[in-house]
């Protein structure tokens, strides 16, 4: 699913997550849930969802995002099974970036009425889904360092930019990592970016990549020249190491 289509898909998510099931056998939201809930009050997991069909990362998530969902009548009328794939859908995207999911949220119904704190929660909800430790991220860019970033005119018969990376497991288990890399130039903007990976990365084992690089392609708002700053932007940690199964 390209970016565009993940975020049509995510704006209309957004605002159909979360409604209280019965046990019954038709599966149907509580109409009583709906009107309790009315007042901003979130359901509760246990007292809310079919157990049958959603589990209890699923309820966990859809909690988060019924406090602040603007359409609660629409959810009021979702089956247990369409929260079920609804959930299943933001799962989907857990391969994907930290990056797009927080620009797919900006763009919801859901992630345009929030204050930053709220989003902030909802985004943190989503990572939780995908099993990606949520929060601390300046905690996390301290996993991750580099250095020794430098122009090399002819590389390889043409101008690259490169530099040396280091990913640090500074958590207790074993566990995969995403980075996300941008490049600026001497005025601060942004020139381009680029991703990392580390996988299966055990505790206190550090995972080096020495002579990365950078390629003109990778610069879209720039030349190979312009970089005067990389900046690691955004650390994804998996514990386990399932990110990139």
């Amino acid at each position: 699913m390209n970016r565009t289509s993940v975020r049509a898909a995510l704006a209309v998510a957004l605002v159909l997550t979360a409604a209280a099931c019965n046990g019954g056998n038709d599966d149907k939201p509580k109409t009583t849930t709906t009107a309790a809930a009315a007042d901003g009050t979130a359901p509760s997991p246990s007292a809310s969802y079919n157990d049958r069909l959603l589990d209890e990362g699923q309820k966990q998530f859809l909690t988060v995002v019924w406090k602040y969902t603007p359409k609660r009548s629409e959810i009021s009328a979702m089956s247990a099974q369409d929260l079920k794939a609804m959930t299943e859908t933001y799962a989907a995207e857990c391969s994907g970036r930290r990056k797009d999911r927080e620009q797919s949220l900006k763009g919801s119904p859901t992630g345009q009425k929030v204050t930053p704190e709220q989003f902030t929660e909802v985004l943190n909800a989503w990572d939780e889904l995908c099993g990606i430790e949520p929060g601390a991220r300046e905690e996390l860019l301290k996993h991750v360092k580099i250095s020794n970033g430098h122009v090399d005119p002819d590389y390889g018969g043409g101008p690259v930019y490169l530099y040396d990376l280091s990913i640090t497991n500074l958590g207790k288990d074993t566990a995969d990592y995403r980075v996300t890399i941008e490049a600026y130039d001497k005025d601060g903007d942004f020139l381009g970016e680029q991703s990392a990976f580390a996988e299966r990365l055990g505790p206190d084992k550090t995972n080096r990549q020495p002579e990365q690089l950078i390629v003109p392609t990778g610069v879209s708002n720039g030349t190979i020249a312009d970089i005067a700053d990389l900046k690691v932007t955004d650390v994804e940690r998996v514990p386990g190491g399932t990110l990139l199964q």
